[in-house]
């Protein structure tokens, strides 16, 4: 690419990754996921108390 040096054509511009619906959807999911999983940790830890 001619004259682009820097910008979207930079060799040290890091792609973190694309937004949109489905992946904001996905990452909910996820952090949904992680604390059921903590407060099942935290309430198996608490009932062998």
């Amino acid at each position: 690419m001619v004259g682009h040096k820097l910008g979207e054509f930079s060799p040290s511009t890091k792609f973190m990754r694309h937004g949109g619906k489905i992946q904001k959807e996905l990452e909910q999911a996820r952090k949904d996921s992680e604390i059921q999983a903590a407060k099942a940790a935290k309430a198996a830890a608490s009932s062998k108390k």
